[in-house]
């Protein structure tokens, strides 16, 4: 992004948490080339902050013309995550209390020692901890990389907790140490992996030499912290996007990070006919669509729906996919198996208005609680059979109808 000649390179501001409250006013960097400076200090407001002989030389900005920025904090430490290089400090050196941000370290040392999907299982001690952010219950269990979200969004104590007792809470803290001292951070120790311990100190600096190492080696866990929420107390995200103007492409980005099975449908109608495609999302973990919408989404028009189905799936690291074909079924095709046809179940259709729909959601039901494919289409093709016995949404699908009518094809 340029701004009058020159890129804007932002900073990392590293301010320790019991610290009294930062108070900025517009404050933001700037990187000027050295053949535009002279103008930039014409303007009114723009002063000299830090510079080295040869590098970038950066400015601050403050509404008020004339005046330094007030930080009241009693430390901090400004810098660039990229270069590793420092624009403007206070007592960087001196120790605090380090409090939640404690929890970088938890999830460092976490992501390091998750041997792939281990799941943790949230136990009494953990529950007992102060603070009751995450929600969870006792006895329930979540994968090990879910438990970051909570961590790092709502810095939860509980999900620090629950995260050290998986790996042994002493080996855990011992751990955060030793990965304090690989990484140099001579003046970082830890009592506990959630912060609550006045025991665990660090300085402004040592936090951000933490911050660098996980921006360029673990950039996934800082990616966390700039979402706006997390839906790991979900077991399936349901998205039908009708492109009726409520799902945008920023919410698609989101949509496509959330780590909770998902489950998606791209529907195409007379309002929205080629527009709306189901590559426009990144990643699904199932997609539901007739033969039409799979057709334009790809822009092909004569190739197999089997080929397409599969380049489809390879570019969006879908595993499961379903393509409603009206009387002649639904085409199945999941990673761990071949592609086949599940036929039609309905002989008498009154109204085929959210038949696809009921296909969606039931079949997503089954392949979130684990599944395998032609089963849970089984069951969503029934569904889809029972809802075009009905005029709209004049009836809802009922669970005992939908028993009898899986016991009867069964016999």
């Amino acid at each position: 992004m340029n701004f009058s000649g020159g890129k804007i390179r932002w900073g990392f501001l590293v301010i320790l948490g019991i610290i009294v409250s930062v108070s900025l006013a517009s404050f933001s960097l700037r990187n000027a080339i050295h053949d535009t400076v002279a103008q930039s200090a014409n303007v009114g407001n723009a002063s000299p902050v830090a510079q080295a002989d040869t590098g970038p030389k950066y400015f601050y900005f403050n509404k008020i013309s004339g005046a330094i920025p007030k930080v009241t904090a009693s430390a901090y430490l400004v810098g660039d995550l990229d270069t590793g290089e420092i624009i403007l400090t206070k007592n960087q050196n001196q120790k605090f209390p380090t409090a939640s941000v404690s929890k970088l370290m938890t999830a460092l040392v976490a992501d390091e020692i998750n041997g792939g999907d281990e799941v943790a299982q949230v136990t009494k001690r953990a529950l007992a901890t102060y603070g009751e952010n995450g929600g969870f219950r006792l006895g329930e269990k979540m994968k090990v990389s879910d438990l970051f979200y909570p961590l790092l969004l709502e810095s939860s104590n509980d999900a620090a907790e629950i995260l050290a007792e998986h790996f042994d809470r002493e080996a855990f803290v011992k751990k955060m140490n030793q990965e304090a001292a690989i990484l140099q951070l001579s003046e970082t120790s830890y009592e506990d992996p959630s912060g609550l311990s006045p025991k665990n100190q660090s300085t402004a600096y040592d936090l951000f030499k933490l911050a660098g190492f996980i921006h360029k080696e673990k950039h996934e866990l800082l990616d966390i912290t700039t979402l706006r929420s997390y839906s790991n107390n979900y077991d399936l995200v349901l998205v039908p996007d009708f492109a009726n103007g409520f799902i945008n492409s920023e919410i698609r980005s989101e949509i496509s990070k959330i780590k909770t099975f998902t489950a998606i449908n791209a529907q195409i109608n007379s309002g929205n006919r080629g527009f709306n495609v189901i590559t426009h999302y990144e990643k699904a973990n199932f997609i539901a669509l007739n033969e039409q919408e799979l057709r334009l989404s790809a822009h092909d028009r004569r190739s197999e729906i089997s080929e397409i189905v599969t380049r489809i799936k390879r570019k969006m690291s879908c595993d499961n996919m379903c393509i409603t074909l009206g009387t002649r079924g639904v085409y199945c095709s999941s990673n761990d198996e071949n592609g086949e046809v599940i036929p039609a179940f309905s002989q008498n259709s009154v109204d085929r208005v959210g038949a696809g729909d009921a296909f969606l959601a039931l079949t997503a039901i089954c392949l979130a609680k684990k599944n395998p494919l032609d089963l849970s289409a089984f069951i969503g093709s029934i569904s889809a059979a029972l809802k075009v016995q009905y005029v709209g949404n004049q009836k809802s699908i009922n669970s005992i109808e939908l028993s009898k009518y899986i016991v009867r094809m069964l016999k």
